[in-house]
This record gives structure tokens, sequence and C-alpha cells, in this order.
């Protein structure tokens, strides 16, 4: 049999891919939600962002997470539910009875956050003027249900006000943690907006070999590379995060790297709120810290403190960072109880021991 010559019909240009992200943040306390269109693939992939939303959580979502014992491994006892993982100014972070799990939300108050996610996809898939046979997928990243596989000798914590605050510590960098599960219900927002629902992001990492940690490296490559030049990114937020970005030419064999540079913010913030009576959460500018003088005994201080810190590696991450953060800036309040030390001295010396502390960090990347 013959058959007739066959014209191959032009090839079409690559369509958009829509997918959808949810991330709620550590006391669920605020929910950001993306509409984003990916052209190519791999190290090729080109991003166009269709819409974005921001929005705080109603009130009973967080009250319901952090009316329990946050995180059980340490977090919080007073500190209200914010997304700093730190108590009150002055206060020590309370350790807790290490019952190994963080808490898990209500079935019902889960199915009100369901519901909350529903809506925004369909208000971002309106806003951005795409029908929702084209959304390929909602991602959804949560803190998650924690546990924690290890205990350390839970005689460290039996007195968290003894002064003990570096045994405390490392009894926190053993400690193991495996995720569990989600908050969001993920099942339930598959089933009522009939999208594919990805989520257990840290969980399927963790199985791959990782270390369950942010995935936020590959979108910052395909926004952010240099087809030239390395790019490095210095995320100054409560913890200092770097990303390097190795440039894409065809010879070039670096990988992608991400990594922490140690606590920032979580340090700083709670002198700052200390010292202005809680007026100012941050310190806009450094101009409240250049007021101030450096304390030689509060820099050694800080040195020890840094041994004690989430180590700096190219691919470290940890849901204990926050835990670790909250003891430092106990101890650091603690000494300035002791010493009575002026506040705008220890913020000025804080963030110079912070500055040099990312640079060294920065500096490890090359």
């Amino acid at each position: 049999m013959f058959f007739p010559s066959l014209k191959r019909s032009p090839r079409k240009a690559p369509t958009t891919q829509w997918f959808a992200g949810f991330y709620v943040t550590s006391c669920c306390r605020r929910m950001e939600a993306a509409l984003v269109g990916i052209h190519g693939s791999g190290t090729d992939t080109r991003i166009e962002m269709g819409r974005g939303l921001a929005f705080d959580l109603p009130e009973y979502i967080r009250e319901d997470y952090c009316g329990r014992e946050r995180l059980n491994l340490g977090v919080v006892r007073n500190n209200g539910g914010n997304d700093k993982g730190l108590s009150k100014p002055g206060k020590d972070a309370a350790v807790p009875s290490l019952k190994g799990m963080t808490p898990r939300l209500r079935t019902d108050v889960r199915s009100a956050l369901s519901d909350i996610q529903e809506e925004t996809v369909r208000e971002l898939l309106t806003v951005a003027n795409v029908a929702p046979p084209e959304l390929l997928a909602v991602g959804v990243m949560d803190p998650g249900v924690w546990f924690v596989e290890e205990f350390p000798d839970t005689d460290v914590f039996k007195s968290p006000r003894t002064g003990d605050t570096e045994n405390q510590v490392r009894a926190l960098r053993g400690m193991k943690p495996v995720f569990c599960e989600p908050l969001s219900d993920t099942a339930a927002l598959a089933t009522r907006t009939g999208h594919n629902v990805l989520d257990a992001f840290p969980a399927t990492d963790l199985t791959t070999g990782g270390q369950g940690g942010p995935l936020l490296p590959l979108p910052y490559w395909a926004m952010l590379h240099s087809t030239e030049r390395h790019r490095l990114l210095l995320d100054l937020g409560q913890e200092a995060r770097i990303t390097f970005l190795p440039n894409s030419s065809r010879g070039q064999k670096s990988q992608i790297g991400y990594g922490s540079a140690g606590a920032c913010g979580s340090l700083i913030d709670p002198v700052v709120l200390a010292l202005t009576n809680g007026e100012q959460s941050h310190d806009d500018g450094g101009r409240l810290s250049v007021q101030g003088e450096q304390l030689a005994e509060l820099r050694e201080f800080l040195a020890r403190m840094e041994s004690l810190d989430v180590p700096t590696t190219p691919s470290h991450w940890s849901p204990l960072a926050p835990v670790l953060a909250a003891r430092q800036s106990a101890a650091i309040f603690e000494q300035v109880r002791l010493r009575n030390w002026s506040l705008r001295d220890v913020l000025c010396t804080v963030v110079e021991a912070t500055a040099c502390r990312i640079a060294r960090a920065v500096r490890l990347q090359f």
C-alpha cells in the first residue's frame, strides 16, 4: 500500500503552562498566593508572573495553631503568634515539654483554610483572565507538622532560666526533624477545585536525599541568572540566606547553591523592639544602630554563640532555625540583664557581628 506524502505541520509556538502556588507563613498568620506562567523547561525556563496576592489569615486560624504548644521543641510560650519565632523582648523563649510534634489544626479549621485557598484560586484565574482548564497544578507550602526523631537529654531543659543556654542550643541542634504532613487539607482542595494539587514538598525532598528545605533556588535561577556572570543573592530576613547562581554558559559546571548565613533579623529586631518600647519592629536604614558603640564583651559572647548557630553549608536548611534563633536572642537579653548594657550599644554590636558573619559566609561561596 502506498501512502500519500505527509506534509509536516508547522511547529506550534509553545503555550504557557500555568501554576498557582500558596505559601502559609510559620504561625499561620499570613498567606501568599501567586499565579505563575512557565515557558520552556529546565534551566531554559522563563517565568511569567500572572497575579500575586498576600493577606492576613483570619485570627481564629492563627489562634488554633499558636494557642497550642508551638513547635513543642521550644519556639514560644509568650509570643502571641508572630512570624519571628521569638518571645517578647527581654523574656526567655520558653522551652516546652518536648512532646515531639508540632500542633495540627482542628478539622474544621483545616476545612476553613481550604475554603480560603479555593476562593483565592478562583480570584487569581479571574483577574489574570486564565481559564480553569489552563491551570495545570496548584502547589501548597505551609509550616507542616514535624516530628522529632531523637530527643536530647531532657535534664537540659528543666530550668530554662538557669543560664545554661549554650547546652540547650547544643541539644536543640542534635534533634533530627522529620516531616509528617502539611497543615492544609490539600485533598479537600483538590476535590473542590478539580485541579491537581502538589504538596508535602519537604517530605518529598527528604525521601530523595535532601534536607526538606525551601525550593527557592530554581525560580531564582529562572528569573535572575545571567549567561555571562555569576550572581549571588542575599536575603536578609529573620535568617540570612545566600543563593549562588552560576552563569549559564555551556562550559559552566558550577552548581546552584543555597545556604544559611545564620540568624539576622531574629537577633536584631528584638533589640529594636526593646529599645523603642515596641514602637519599631526593625531598624529602618540602620538609624538606631549607628547611635551605639561596640561592646567588646558582647562581641566575644556573640563569637561563642556563632558556633552554636545553624551551620553554614551550601545546601543547609532546617525547620529548627527559629528555635535556635530564639535561644540565642534569649541568651543576649540575659547578658543585657546581668551586665546592664545600653541597648543602643547592644544593637550596634549585634548588627556589626551579624554583618561580619554574613560577609564570611558570602566569601565561602566562592
